[in-house]
Parts: C-alpha cells; structure tokens; sequence
C-alpha cells in the first residue's frame, strides 16, 4: 500500500542532516540486497528525529520489498516468494 502523497502535510521542519543523509542513501540502493546492506549497517539510531513525511519514499521502497515477498509464485498455493529458498533472507 503505498503512501497517498497527496493526504500527506507538508512539514515546514528542517531534516536533520544525519536523516537526511541516511534517507538519500536508502533510496539510491539499487536493489534489495543493496537495501539490506545498508540497513545491516544500523545498529542503533543515532540519526535524529524527523517527520514521516520526510520518510514517504522510503517507506513505499519497504512496501514494495513486502510486497515482492508476499507473493504467490503459483496461484492458489500456500508458499508464498519469501518462503522459496533464493528469496529467504531476512530484513532484520
């Protein structure tokens, strides 16, 4: 489910730098196993606090790795695309 942008307030706060770095280089990954990496980088937050509007794009990449996830590759089965093997690491 992706966020509606246009439901969203616009935030008159600044981004901290530290978020705003670690948004950039989320969102210029060019692939899931890129993603992972970066986020395997993350062992806690020391980024600050901003808004979630500033987090909207992340946010729909997540959405579209769960998404990529919960796929059925056959229809009607119960084995969903995390559950097959090459696709079995873990976003932890």
């Amino acid at each position: 489910m992706k966020i509606d942008r246009s439901k969203l307030k616009k935030s008159a706060s600044e981004v901290p730098a530290e978020c705003r770095q670690l948004i950039q280089t989320l969102r210029s990954c060019k692939d899931d196993e890129e993603l992972l990496q970066e986020l395997r980088k993350i062992e806690s937050w020391t980024f600050g606090k901003c808004e979630l509007f500033h987090w909207a794009d992340i946010l729909d990449i997540c959405d579209g790795v769960l998404e990529r996830a919960t796929t059925r590759p056959k229809p009607n089965s119960w084995l969903i695309a995390c559950d097959d093997s090459p696709n079995s690491q873990v976003i932890v």
